[in-house]
């Protein structure tokens, strides 16, 4: 009998291994290939399982697919300029993206594991954006840092006055290592299931905070949340008045605040101060279109002005709440060395003038123009690299 079962036992065993050898060929069998890399069924379910544990929106399967060809580009493309990406790069990469989620490396892991993705798939996916960025950084980081002073004044006049978001804070800040992170972590939890005044969070800031605001009890002040990282700015607006704001760990350190209070205002609007041409005495339309035509720049307008019997070019400066014969609507839609042909005010049936915007200063505090370069230079860069991305992808040789 033991025989029969030992016989039995070889023979299923026989006629089920070649069933699973060709499974796992099938799954790590390459499905496209880009550029003679391949991308496996492995790969692209990994992919749709981590979408999955995102909540993406959208057909799963496509945009796997899509990610995975542009991914295998990316990494082609930092072999070509020789670049490296280590693993100590790839651990702090995948520890930030997973403090998106206010989770560490550990806890993300473990929660899209629920969803069937492997660690390795969640390194790889990591690995590959590193690499894409330090492309990018490396090829046109330097001519997307070239920023003129018009281009930050224009941003700064498109924009709509943005709104300051303050909350009063007390604040515990707790640097992580191996050593205490388990327990610090613990500690938080305590703290947010058990403290419930002011009172009490301020007692435990001086216990148990390392930083200089322990002195006086956690208190912060008002904080501008504008200015602060925007998970933990995203998790302080979240919370309730007088409450334990969701613990926080950023770039292993951990945060727990007490919010004792929030209130929002609009920036102060930024002071404009236009220059502007105007041309004055013009007998006809025809005459008035004909030197907008030859005028690139004021300069020019005032020159064509001189060739023109009875016309009159003189130039000012003033500020947008105190513009001229009413021209603070007309000069704030005006684009520099942009003109526009008028009826004159005081013969307006028979008489036309012209209104060249000069130049165009926005006053603004240093950290607002700062705001506005570092905007400027993050979609100069953006675009550079979609429109890189795009000329890789049309010149590779995509198989499915």
């Amino acid at each position: 009998m033991r025989i029969s079962l030992g016989l039995t036992r070889v023979m299923v065993i026989a006629m089920v291994a070649p069933a699973m050898a060709t499974a796992q060929g099938d799954l790590f069998t390459p499905m496209v290939s880009v550029n003679g890399a391949g991308i496996s069924k492995y790969e692209l379910d990994q992919r749709v399982r981590l979408l999955q544990a995102l909540n993406s929106d959208g057909d799963l399967p496509k945009l796997a697919e899509s990610a995975l060809i542009d991914e295998r580009i990316y990494l082609q493309e930092a072999k070509r300029l020789e670049i490296d990406i280590n693993d100590q790069l790839v651990e702090t990469g995948m520890a930030e993206y997973a403090a998106r989620a206010n989770l560490t490396s550990e806890q993300f892991i473990e929660e899209i594991g629920k969803y069937g993705v492997a660690e390795e798939s969640f390194r790889e996916f990591v690995a590959a954006g590193l690499a894409w960025r330090d492309v990018v950084s490396l090829l046109f980081g330097s001519v997307a840092a070239e920023v003129d002073g018009d281009e930050i004044d224009e941003r700064l006049d498109l924009q709509p006055r943005p709104t300051l978001r303050y909350a009063l804070l007390l604040e515990i800040v707790i640097p992580l290592n191996d050593q205490n992170r388990a327990r610090a972590l613990e500690v938080a939890e305590q703290i947010k299931t058990t403290v419930t005044s002011a009172e009490q969070f301020s007692a435990t800031a001086r216990r148990l905070s390392q930083t200089a605001s322990r002195e006086n009890g956690g208190d912060t002040g008002w904080v501008l949340l504008n200015d602060i990282p925007e998970l933990l700015a995203r998790n302080i607006e979240a919370a309730a008045k007088d409450s334990i704001v969701e613990p926080t760990v950023l770039n292993d350190i951990l945060y727990v605040f007490f919010k004792r209070d929030s209130r929002r205002e609009l920036a102060a609007q930024p002071s404009r101060k236009d220059e502007f041409a105007i041309v004055e005495g013009i007998v006809s339309r025809a005459v008035g279109n004909r030197l907008i035509a030859r005028s690139s720049t004021c300069n020019d307008l005032n020159f064509e002005t001189r060739r023109v019997e009875g016309a009159r070019y003189r130039r000012q400066s003033t500020a947008q709440a105190s513009a001229a014969a009413g021209l603070g609507n007309l000069l704030s839609r005006l684009d520099r060395n942009e003109a526009q042909l008028l009826k004159d005010a005081a013969n307006p049936d028979t008489m036309f003038r012209i209104v060249m915007l000069c130049d165009r200063t926005i006053d603004v505090d240093d950290s607002m123009r700062e705001i506005a370069l570092q905007q400027l230079r993050t979609q100069k860069l953006e675009d550079y690299a979609r429109t890189h991305l795009a000329d890789l992808r049309a010149r590779a040789i995509i198989e499915r």
